[in-house]
Order: C-alpha cells, then sequence, then structure tokens
C-alpha cells in the first residue's frame, strides 16, 4: 500500500518531519516501510509550454517542428509526432533536458533527421501515470513554470508500506488510520476540521431530505452494514489535475470525478464504496445470496459464474455486483450518467475472503473487508463521498434520505488495565498518568485511578485487534519504543544444556565415516509399494493422506532407500561408499502408533563381474564399520545370521554383535535384489539406540607401548567352508601371549586344488612383547602352538603341508 505525505500531512501536521525520520518511526512503531520515493527530480525538468508555431518536418510526413515559449527558460524548438492533435495558443508539458521522467523515459538534446531537438512534449504514461492521454492548461501565467510549482503533488513523497505487516490493522488500510499513528508517535496534533475528540472523523455538514429515493432489502446476514444516498444532476467529467495527480501517486487509475471519488474515500479512509447509474437499476436494490446459475460481468472485463455461496447486490432482475469485492459492467457509471446510488457498505469478512478465493478474485475492496472493517465508518464515508460529489458538481442534488441498515450494533469494548501488571510484563517503568496519556493519543477513552485504569476502545480498533490487558500493553510498549527498552539479562542461573546422547552419537558416526570417504545421503522417509517386494517385510505404515501414490507409506528400513537409486549413480561413478541415518517404521499390532526407531546404513558398492567382487565390498564394509566402533571404545563381534533379511545373501550374512547382544546385521545383497547388474553391493544396518547403550557403558583403558619392534609372520590354512573367520582369529589369539594382531588378508577357493568343502584362508600375524624382543625361538613356539591348536579344534592344515598330502 502506498501513502502520499503531502495527503497525510492534510490530516496531521508534520511540517518540518524529515521523510526518512517519518519511515524510520513508522516502521519501529507500526507498520514496516519498504520505500520512500521522492518524486519531485522526476517532474522539476518539465515545464509548461506554450506552442507558439508548429510546421511539417522537412524530411518526415509524420513529423512536425514545433516552437514553443517556456518562459523563463527561453523558445525551445521541440520536435514531435502525430500522437496528439497540438493547437498553437494552447499550453502543455515539456521536459527539457537533462531529465529522467517516472516512467524511465530519459530526455536528451537530438538531432532528429538533420533538425535540432531540445525537448519533448511529453504526455501522461510518458509522466509516469497510468492513464493515457496529455496535460493541456489555458492559463499563460504558468508558462515556464515546472510541474511540482503548478501542483505540489509532482513533489509529493510516497511511503510504500508492507502490506503483510498490515494484517491485524484494517484500520491503516487508509491514510487517516496513519494519520492518527503518526500523530501519537511525533506528538502533532491532528487537523481540527478533519477531526473530533478521541480522533473520531468528523461527519461533513449535508442536509439530507426525507424523501424514500430506490427500496433497499438486505436479506442476507453477510451484510453487516448498509448505507446508500441517490444523487441526481450529476456530470461525469475528469477529476481536477490535482486529484488525478493524487490517484496516480498512490498507484491508481483516475477514470472520472464519480469513480475518483469513491478511490479517494478508498485511500483516504480505507472503505471500499461502490457507486450505480441509477437509470439502470430495475425496481429497488436486493442484497442477497447468488442464486445457482447466475452470472456476472465483472468491471475486471470477466465473466464470473455465481454460487449460492456469494453475496452481491442486484435488482430486481439481475445482479449488479460482487458485495465486497469487485461492481458489475452493466451498472457502472458512464459519461452518460446523470443520477447515482452512492453504496457504502462492511460485509462478513469470512463470507468475502471464501468468495474471493473461489472465484479467484481479488480486489483492493476485498482485500480490506477480509481483514474485518469497522461498520461504524460506513456513515461518514458516504457523507464524505457525497460531499465531495456535490463540490464537484455543482448541480447535483441529493434526492433520498440516507438508508442505513445496520444488522447489529455491538456495545462500546471496554478492558481493564493495570498500572503494575503494565509495568512487570512491560520491564518499563512509566507512571500511570503515562500510560493514560499514550492511549489517549491513539483515540482510545481512558478513566481510573488507583492503578487500575478503564480503557474503552475505540471502533476502528474493536475488530479483532484489541480485546484483552496484553493488547493494551502492546500498544502503550510500541509507541513507547522498543529500542528505547534497556536491555538487562534475565536473572537466572545459566546452567549448561543437558547432553542429547544420542545427537550427539549420530554426530560421531558422521564424523567417523566421512573420514573414512563415505558419503551421507539423505532419502525421505515414504515409500510406495515397490519397497515390500524388495523388502519382503510386513508392518508398513500407511499414509492416509500422501503426497502422492509414490508416497503412500512409511519405509521399515533405510536399505531399500539407498541401495534402489543406487544405479543412476553408478552411471557415473564406479565405486560408490553411502551412509544414512534415519528413522524406520513398524506398525506393531494393537498399537496406536508405529515403532520409531533412529537406524544407521552403511552400503558400499563397485561394478564388476557377477559375484565377483561380493567378498572384497563385505570385508571392505566390515572394516570401516569395526574402525568406526573401535573409535567408539566398543568392541563388537561378527557371526553368521541365523535369520538374515530377505533383501541380504543368505551365506553371505553376518549379525554384528556388541557383548552377546546383536545390533544390526552386515550382508551381501541378495543377488535377486541387486537394481543393477553386475555390480558387487554389501550393507549393513545397526540400531542407533541398541549401539547408544552400548557406547555410554563403554570404559576407555589404556596400555603401554611396547618399546620393542613387531615381528611379522603369514599363515595360509586350508579349512572346511563351514569354519568362520572370526572364530579362527579368536582362537588364535588365545593360543599365544606373544600374539597381538590377526589380520586376513586372502581367501582361496578351487575345487581341483583344495576340493569342494575346503578353502584357503591367509592371515598376517603380528608378535610383540612389551618388556622384551621376543627371539626367533620364542616366535617359532608361539607359531607352533598356534598352527597346532588350530588343527586340533578346526582342522586346519598349513597350506604348504595340504598341497604336499594332495601331490
Amino acid at each position: 500500500m502506498k501513502l502520499s505525505l503531502h495527503w497525510l500531512s492534510k490530516f496531521v501536521d508534520l511540517k518540518g518531519i524529515p521523510p526518512e525520520d517519518i519511515c524510520a518511526k513508522l516502521t519501529l512503531h507500526t507498520a514496516e516501510v519498504d520505500s520512500v520515493e521522492h518524486l519531485k527530480p522526476f517532474f522539476e525538468n518539465v515545464f509548461a509550454g506554450e506552442l507558439l508555431s508548429v510546421k511539417p518536418h522537412p524530411q518526415s510526413d509524420k513529423l512536425f517542428v514545433a516552437q514553443f515559449d517556456l518562459g523563463k527558460h527561453g523558445k525551445k524548438q521541440i520536435i514531435f509526432g502525430q500522437v496528439h492533435v497540438l493547437h498553437t495558443g494552447e499550453i502543455y508539458p515539456v521536459a527539457l533536458a537533462p531529465a529522467r521522467l517516472k516512467s524511465g523515459v530519459e530526455i536528451k538534446d537530438a538531432e532528429i533527421r538533420g533538425v535540432k531537438s531540445e525537448g519533448m512534449v511529453v504526455d501522461n504514461q510518458e509522466l509516469g501515470m497510468k492513464n493515457a492521454g496529455l496535460i493541456r492548461w489555458r492559463d499563460k501565467k504558468l508558462v515556464g513554470k515546472s510541474l511540482p510549482e503548478i501542483e505540489e503533488d509532482f513533489a509529493d513523497v510516497i511511503f510504500e508500506i508492507d502490506n503483510k505487516s498490515l494484517t491485524h490493522r484494517p484500520d491503516l488500510w487508509g491514510h487517516v488510520g496513519f494519520a492518527r499513528e503518526l500523530s501519537s508517535i511525533f506528538h502533532r496534533k491532528l487537523n481540527a476540521k478533519m477531526f473530533g475528540k478521541n480522533t473520531e472523523l468528523l461527519l461533513p455538514k449535508i442536509t439530507v431530505p426525507k424523501t424514500e429515493g430506490i427500496k433497499i432489502k438486505v436479506e442476507t446476514p453477510n451484510c453487516l452494514r448498509w448505507c446508500s444516498l441517490c444523487v441526481s444532476g450529476i456530470s461525469v467529467a475528469p477529476s481536477d489535475l490535482s486529484t488525478q495527480i493524487l490517484l496516480e501517486n498512490l498507484d491508481i487509475r483516475a477514470i472520472s470525478n464519480l469513480v475518483d471519488i469513491t478511490n479517494l474515500i478508498l485511500a483516504g479512509w480505507g472503505q471500499p464504496m461502490h457507486v450505480f447509474d441509477a437509470k439502470k437499476l430495475d425496481g429497488g436494490l436486493v442484497v442477497r445470496q447468488a442464486r445457482k446459475g447466475e452470472k456476472l460481468l465483472a468491471l475486471d472485463g470477466n465473466e464470473y459464474e455465481l454460487t449460492p455461496e456469494e453475496t452481491v447486490v442486484a435488482d430486481e432482475k439481475k445482479v449488479l455486483s460482487l458485495a465486497g469485492i469487485m461492481g458489475g459492467e452493466f451498472s457502472g457509471v458512464t459519461e452518460a450518467t446523470t443520477d447515482v446510488v452512492f453504496e457504502v457498505a462492511n460485509w462478513n469478512p469470512v463470507a468475502v475472503r471464501k468468495s474471493s478465493a473461489r472465484l479467484g478474485l481479488r480486489s483492493d475492496s476485498s482485500i480490506r473487508y477480509e481483514k474485518s472493517l469497522d461498520s461504524d465508518i460506513c456513515e461518514n464515508a458516504i457523507l464524505s463521498a457525497t460531499h465531495r460529489a456535490l463540490e464537484v458538481c455543482p448541480k447535483a442534488k441529493i434526492t433520498s434520505n440516507l438508508t442505513d441498515a445496520y444488522a447489529k450494533k455491538t456495545a462500546p469494548l471496554k478492558v481493564s488495565l493495570r498500572s503494575e501488571k503494565f509495568r512487570t510484563h512491560s520491564g518499563i517503568a512509566l507512571s500511570d498518568a503515562e500510560i493514560k496519556n499514550t492511549l489517549t493519543s491513539i483515540g482510545f477513552g481512558v478513566t481510573g485511578s488507583a492503578g487500575k485504569i478503564e480503557v474503552s476502545i475505540p471502533s476502528w480498533r474493536a475488530t479483532k485487534d484489541i480485546s484483552i490487558a496484553e493488547d493494551l500493553i502492546e500498544e502503550v510498549v510500541r509507541l513507547y519504543g522498543f529500542e528505547n527498552i534497556t536491555e538487562v539479562l534475565p536473572a537466572l542461573a545459566i546452567k549448561p544444556p543437558r547432553v542429547n546422547w544420542m545427537r550427539k552419537l549420530e554426530w560421531e558416526c558422521r564424523d567417523m565415516l566421512s573420514a573414512r570417504g563415505m558419503q551421507e545421503v539423505f532419502n525421505y522417509s515414504f515409500v510406495n509399494a515397490e519397497d515390500r517386494k524388495f523388502t519382503e517385510m510386513d508392518g508398513y505404515v500407511t499414509i492416509e493422506n500422501p503426497l502422492s501414490d509414490e508416497q503412500n507409506h512409511l519405509r521399515r528400513t533405510l536399505i531399500s532407500s539407498i541401495v534402489r537409486p543406487l544405479e543412476s549413480e553408478l552411471r557415473t561413478h564406479g565405486s560408490l561408499d553411502f551412509f544414512e541415518i534415519g528413522k524406520t517404521y513398524e506398525q506393531v499390532a494393537g498399537e496406536v502408533l508405529p515403532d520409531e526407531r533412529l537406524h544407521l546404513a552403511l552400503t558400499t558398492a563397485e561394478i564388476s563381474q557377477e559375484g565377483e567382487n561380493d567378498n572384497k565390498k563385505f570385508f571392505e564394509l566390515k572394516e570401516n564399520l569395526q574402525g568406526m566402533l573401535r573409535e567408539m571404545h566398543v568392541a563388537c563381534d561378527f557371526r553368521p545370521s541365523a535369520t538374515p533379511a530377505p533383501y541380504a545373501h543368505p551365506s553371505k550374512s553376518a549379525d554384528i554383535m556388541v557383548n552377546g547382544e546383536t545390533i544390526g546385521q552386515i550382508a551381501v545383497l541378495h543377488p535377486n535384489k541387486n537394481p543393477v547388474a553386475n555390480t558387487s553391493i554389501a550393507f549393513a544396518e545397526i540400531d542407533m539406540e541398541s549401539l547408544l547403550v552400548h557406547t555410554r557403558k563403554s570404559r576407555l583403558s589404556y596400555t603401554k607401548l611396547s618399546p620393542f619392534p613387531v615381528v611379522r609372520r603369514d599363515i595360509s590354512l586350508v579349512v572346511s567352508q563351514k569354519t568362520l573367520m572370526a572364530e579362527i582369529e579368536r582362537e588364535a589369539l588365545h593360543s599365544s601371549s606373544l600374539l597381538r594382531k590377526v589380520e586376513l588378508f586372502d581367501v582361496f577357493e578351487d575345487v581341483k586344488k583344495i576340493g569342494a568343502d575346503k578353502k584357503n584362508l591367509a592371515f598376517h600375524l603380528e608378535f610383540s612383547s612389551p618388556d622384551h624382543m621376543p627371539t626367533e625361538k620364542e616366535i617359532e613356539q608361539a607359531f607352533s602352538d598356534i598352527t597346532r591348536n588350530l588343527e586340533k579344534k578346526f582342522g586346519a592344515v598349513l597350506r604348504g603341508q595340504f598341497d604336499s598330502v594332495a601331490g
């Protein structure tokens, strides 16, 4: 919404206050000002020039060369075209170089086809106005004067207010409301000719005859108040230049004197109104709900099909306007109009908002009505509009009484405020007198004493705005100035926040896995029915109002969310390492809410021949997982899965064990579930809540490092296919006190060389002692003990011995 400083100054004394100060204070105290625009620079190089002579351009049939008298600026030669017909002796706006107009047109001295042009005759659109045309004067005293010297509104300052900051303040949708605010903010008096006591508007003095005029029927509760007056003898013509410029500055197109009056009431008082051509009405006016199938050709040129939800103003045969939204084309004012009906009403804000949304039609009127306007302003608005009409049309007469149908008058609202409560809630030590003066300055009636203030809320603030004591406290505080409140730290003991151990664990996992080169991914928790086929699991939670058919369930596992989109990623990357931390959901029988668990999922994928790198990817993932848990000081173990997940390879899956409890599963993806051909994919999924329990129990201990070098040996064993590497590792470590580490580095299987039920496992062994350098004899003895125990427990045979026997 735009505000004119010149117009505001007619309501309240703002003399001597810089526009930038007004902008700053309004933003701090009332509503956010988006911008301040000074109009004078756009028009100060545009002057009234009298056309002295005109002749055709020697080099063009469509151009003319004219001589203009610009008074103190001398005579100027101007070239113009045939857009407007110019007559000698008339006075027109002439822009001289250098000038940059509001429309963006820049004026420079130019030579057009060999003839010099020292400026430009500018029409309304070139001046930045909405309506077409060309300003013409006849008073020769104006020659040589700039536009701001002729009309002060050409030097206006325009404030643009952010509409969102006015949502709760319907009284601010016009200049009157802001005048009240500025009066209070700057402690300036309101214009006594326009305002009475308590900042209420004064009713214009108009003699209204006691004749009935057009009959009015109100048949809907959506009309809260209806006021109308009939005026005859109207002469429709363009408004005076001052009115046109004022409206144009407010971004409203000037149309005619009558329509412009309604727009002035809208912009000035914030009250929409309408004017009907009385001679186009069939019988009286009826305010009712629309009938099914009725249509209206609105003033925007579009035809709207109405329903019984729409409130309309109609005559006995047809619909004339959409109540609170827009008038109809048929009953609108034209140049032939002589008799009119002025209408000012207030409408149910909910009904207006619903109709506006259903029809896709928002107007300046509907924007205001849907905020809950003050019904008390209707009478003032219609009398002001009528008074203005009688001024611009001296022959006009009022031909009816004032129809005023008030659905329900509400009693004045009163709110009590204890001054001590104000001081406690606001932290501002204002006296009772200061609180009273602040509220009085914006139109509140204030009485009471002894710390209890009784406040009468004015009608323009009682529309869902001010209703409780806290609202009054806010009013006083904002006018006092939030910037004036002393900043004081709260007198509270500062305690460190409680540690969120789960969140801490999440970030530890992220840091550790990222350091190992894995990338975190984020997937939606929503999945579709295809996810059931992948997981072959029950207990899916069905969403009652899904965003789409592709998002109608909640996921049971993170694995499907990570694995299924891998195909597109592997087109550009040969291998991928991802992890995700997110929630899974399981519908438990008999429970209202699903079981919601936080999981960690890891996956590694690499393009290869079918199954070629399955073991490699499995052990790579296992190493990353073990490394992460080791840094958390959690010792883990791996055991064959008794019940592998349906999407896991049945013979290449293991449970992740911590202190004898299963916290997750690691596996190679089942070949039938693999979304990418010739790809090895391994995955792991851990229940974070189970992991958290063990990380909270873990205790860090330190062992003195041996100052002596490590002795390394390799061992290659042939064992049964069913023998687990982890069991071999445990048995080896128990076989010798010098053995510190066992690391698998190769797995070999060959039916011809070692048999169908055998496999070859190769390990790195590291020997060390904290107090001496192990001798060769000690190493040999330890190696012998390890070999003997593994042979005894697992039937393990050294590869070299096995080859000798087989050979």
